[in-house]
């Protein structure tokens, strides 16, 4: 039977039947093909999952200094408004409440794994000041952990006392 056209073509006739230049599997530069999408996807892949860890280590090491630092300022302002008026009209700080109070605020807001490491209230520029240190501990899934400090300091504006409120 001349010019029937074969019912199970071979691999070469196949890229000949469909109107292709060369069989499949072989680059018409010469070469082949069959082995650059795996080896594509062997490098694309680790590269997309460490750029997303290193996007999750990012945001929830940030959420975290986030919370641990509207804690501290939270302590921080609470502490400075404990001050007693002398008869005279000096403002003073009652240094071992206001360290109280500014320890037991940010206690009740910070984030689990939160340390408190200082607090000092005192007299600054004629203002009472509340100067609170803390830490929390990074993430760590892509970046070694570490801890981070933050510092948040409260001053007691003019005319704002715990009694004025």
């Amino acid at each position: 039977m001349e010019g029937a056209v074969a019912v199970n073509p071979t691999r070469s006739q196949r890229g000949l039947v469909l109107g292709r230049s060369a069989p499949l599997g072989v680059n018409p530069a010469g070469g082949a093909v069959a082995g650059q999408a795996v080896a594509l996807f062997a490098v694309v892949i680790p590269i997309t999952v460490l750029f997303a860890l290193g996007i999750f280590d990012y945001m929830i090491t940030t959420a975290r200094v986030m919370e641990t630092l509207a804690a501290a300022d939270l302590g921080a302002h609470a502490g400075a408004q404990v001050v007693r008026l002398q008869p005279d009209g000096r403002i003073v700080v009652d240094n071992p409440a206001a360290r109280a109070t500014a320890a037991s605020f940010f206690s009740r807001q910070a984030p689990a794994g939160a340390a408190l490491h200082t607090v000092v209230c005192r007299l600054e520029q004629a203002r009472p000041t509340c100067r609170l240190t803390a830490s929390v501990q990074s993430a760590g899934y892509l970046i070694p952990r570490r801890m981070i400090l933050v510092e948040a300091v409260g001053e007691l504006a003019y005319g704002a006392t715990r009694d004025d409120q």
